[in-house]
């Protein structure tokens, strides 16, 4: 019995001393391991390092070079350019030496250095631009896209000194516009909008003519004046069996109303062929109104 268990205290120092020998063969693969892994990584670091200072040395470079190359630079003066010099598009209204006096600190500059945000930003600032942009065509153009301006009807604006109106034209958004010359426009005279108001005053009164022009349809291209100068009473002059008739819809159900008068126009005709004003406010109604009454405001009307 004696014998047996020191045979079993050999095995277990046995069993102690491999595993001690596995641990520390662990241990040291362990540690070539992360001292590779580290080298790694080191190594990896130098080169995204080396990478970009390289890419950054070439930008720098490549700058320089686009910068400062004559190949790359506008002509001297506008004299010496040529028409091709611009890449222009989508002009109508808006003239082009407008558009070349943007550029007009960029003659004999490199197109590099060209700051088209800039650039971008004062075209927008032309009247009749509503958007704008600029690109680099190498290795020494530039295109420049217009969109313009649409006009959606005539504004009558006073003049302080009791002179005649200006007209002018405005679109959906509320910004107003000279007439170019030699254009022509078919659209309507919208009264109400004055140079004083804010644009979103504005841009509401036109919202609320196209509104209307809409519920209109088909009778939209008979309009030739709307006044908005009070909002809850559109007030319409239309081409209507060959007469130019004045309207008062309200400020609802406009097609509705419209589509009445047309049915009973013919009735109310014959009855009052004087008429050329209508109060149409009421659904369901129509009155005459008299020549006394049509002449002065309209009840709640803002003065324009």
């Amino acid at each position: 019995m004696g014998r047996t268990r020191a045979v079993c205290l050999e095995d277990e120092q046995d069993l102690i001393t491999e595993t001690a020998r596995e641990v520390r063969s662990v241990r040291a693969r362990s540690a070539r391991g992360s001292g590779r892994r580290g080298l790694r990584l080191t190594l990896y670091a130098g080169v995204g390092l080396a990478a970009a200072f390289i890419l950054y040395w070439g930008g720098r470079r490549a700058g320089d070079f686009l910068a400062s190359d004559p190949r790359f630079a506008l002509p001297a003066s506008r004299q010496e350019a040529g028409p091709e010099v611009f890449e222009l598009e989508g002009l109508h209204y808006v003239p082009r030496r407008a558009v070349e006096e943007v550029f007009s600190q960029d003659w004999g500059r490199s197109i590099y250095r060209i700051p088209l945000a800039e650039r971008r930003r004062q075209l927008k600032a032309i009247e009749w631009v509503r958007e704008a942009s600029v690109a680099r065509r190498w290795p020494r153009r530039l295109a420049v896209r217009i969109v313009e301006r649409t006009p959606v009807a005539f504004v009558l604006l006073s003049e302080p000194d009791g002179a005649s109106p200006r007209t002018l034209l405005v679109d959906e958004e509320g910004v107003l516009m000279r007439l170019p010359e030699r254009a022509q426009f078919a659209l309507p005279v919208l009264r109400g909008v004055r140079a004083e108001q804010s644009l979103a005053e504005r841009r509401a009164r036109v919202a609320q003519m196209l509104r209307l022009l809409s519920q209109a349809q088909p009778y939209a291209d008979q309009i030739a004046e709307i006044d908005l100068s009070d909002p809850t009473n559109a007030v319409v002059i239309m081409a209507w069996g060959g007469r130019a008739l004045r309207l008062w819809l309200g400020e609802e159900n406009w097609g509705e109303r419209l589509r009445l008068f047309r049915d009973y126009y013919p009735q109310i005709s014959r009855r009052a062929p004087e008429a050329d004003t209508f109060d149409l406010r009421v659904d369901g109604q129509i009155r005459a109104v008299a020549s006394s009454e049509a002449g002065g405001a309209v009840p709640g009307k803002e003065g324009r």
